[in-house]
């Protein structure tokens, strides 16, 4: 059996991979702390929930030295009910660690749900992924981070930032491609920007391919987009969130959707978490992930209805060192899932 690694560096990418469920710590608190206090110049977070007590801490020792910036999501809850629900304690510890001056709020009745949980760190280095700065998300759950070393990706993370920062709500100029890792290229999407760029991958000619990762789906093109792998012989096989599915039956209307196929389909399987609830901390699968072909197609959204609502990120990444990365914990969370149902049914 290939070593799973739940923490790899190739160059200018380092790949953080987290499965409680499936013995895989990329000690990821940590490394996060450790990217926080090696800020020299400034530091932008974007954060739909920001409650980690360490994260917090750390922010507060550097707050004093570096040009810190931090934007968080009102919190408010919506009538959108396929939104995370998460406490509406945030900004009562961000209080607590003396932060709150350093604070703008996004996200409030009217606005775009701000989704994002995403640093920029001196105009050169990025941390994204679908992983939340709070105990579960840190600790707890199925989710994942990249890092980069690239000014370039930086640039364009920050023009969202400032975006976000002053309230504006022009969308960004068309995304351009980067060079990262060891020959990798990416391309980084925002807000209506990543269904679009989702459906376009899906609906390419060719695909032998695919593997989902996904807390949730419920954007009705998406799951149209899916539907002719069904019967198509390609190598195909996904995981999604126990209770992050029931958002997207609740929009179809019925388990038997046919655009459901995919929940009796055997190649799937369900990573067996608890739900969300307001008292204690998520230990869902909080993946965001497309693998199709050689690309990574990774980010913040749930791939939810109204993309216009949410501000949100996707990366697509040609990279061979985060496809391998990714193919790996993926394996190594199905197996582990599949073998979970077989022993709850047996």
């Amino acid at each position: 059996m290939a070593t799973i690694v739940a923490h790899s560096t190739v160059r200018t990418i380092s790949t953080l991979l987290h499965s409680r469920r499936a013995s895989l710590d990329a000690v990821a608190e940590r490394r996060f702390v450790d990217f926080i206090r090696q800020a020299k110049r400034r530091l932008d977070i974007a954060a739909y929930d920001l409650r980690n007590a360490a994260t917090l801490e750390a922010l507060a020792e550097v707050s004093s030295r570096i040009a810190l910036r931090i934007i968080i999501d009102a919190g408010e809850q919506t009538d959108d009910r396929f939104t995370d629900p998460k406490p509406k304690t945030m900004l009562d510890a961000i209080r607590a660690f003396g932060l709150e001056s350093f604070v703008t709020i996004r996200g409030k009745v009217g606005e775009p749900i701000m989704h994002h949980r995403f640093a920029i760190r001196d105009d050169e280095t990025i941390w994204t992924g679908s992983m939340l700065f709070t105990d579960g998300s840190l600790h707890l759950e199925d989710s994942g981070v990249l890092s980069f070393d690239s000014p370039e990706l930086a640039a364009r993370y920050t023009e969202e930032f400032n975006r976000l920062w002053h309230g504006a709500t022009t969308p960004l100029s068309t995304p351009t491609e980067v060079q990262v890792g060891r020959g990798g290229k990416l391309t980084a999407f925002f807000g209506s920007e990543v269904r679009d760029a989702l459906l376009r991958e899906l609906r390419e000619p060719g695909i032998r391919r695919l593997r989902l990762l996904l807390h949730s789906i419920g954007d009705v093109e998406l799951l149209e987009a899916l539907l002719p792998f069904r019967t198509q012989a390609i190598d195909f096989r996904g995981i999604y969130d126990t209770h992050g599915i029931r958002n997207t039956i609740e929009l179809l209307g019925s388990v038997d959707d046919p655009r459901l196929w995919f929940l009796r389909d055997s190649r799937f399987v369900a990573a067996p978490s608890q739900a969300f609830h307001h008292w204690g901390e998520s230990n869902g699968c909080t993946h965001k992930v497309f693998l199709i072909n050689g690309l990574t197609l990774i980010g913040s959204s749930n791939f939810g209805p109204h993309p216009e609502r949410r501000d949100e990120s996707l990366l697509r990444l040609d990279s061979p060192q985060v496809m391998i990365a990714y193919t790996r914990y993926f394996d190594t969370l199905h197996r582990a899932y599949v073998e979970f149902h077989h022993h709850r049914s047996g």
